[in-house]
């Protein structure tokens, strides 16, 4: 987005603290495991199936425990915000 010329911030973004992380073991999979029924080899497919099984590593621990400050001011609990803005503006009671 950056490189489109977008200024990003934790003001006009936010990432879910829950989403889950791609890493390297994804990518990795994917590619052998998948790669020959034409996935795309980006390691989203294993990704899912970790989140799924529940062992998958979410944005806040990964940012957590690689000290990554710039994507933390982007981390925000999506749920809670976007039923703020919902009732913020007349949507729900």
């Amino acid at each position: 987005l950056q490189k489109s010329g977008l200024e990003i911030n934790e003001k006009n973004l936010m990432i879910s603290e829950n989403a889950h992380t791609i890493l390297p073991k994804h990518i990795e999979e994917d590619k052998q495991k998948y790669g020959h029924i034409g996935t795309t080899s980006r390691g989203i497919g294993p990704c899912y199936k970790d989140k799924i099984a529940r062992n998958g590593l979410k944005l806040r621990d990964y940012v957590k425990d690689n000290n990554e400050n710039t994507i933390s001011l982007l981390l925000k609990n999506t749920s809670l915000e976007l039923n703020n803005l919902i009732k913020k503006y007349g949507m729900i009671n």
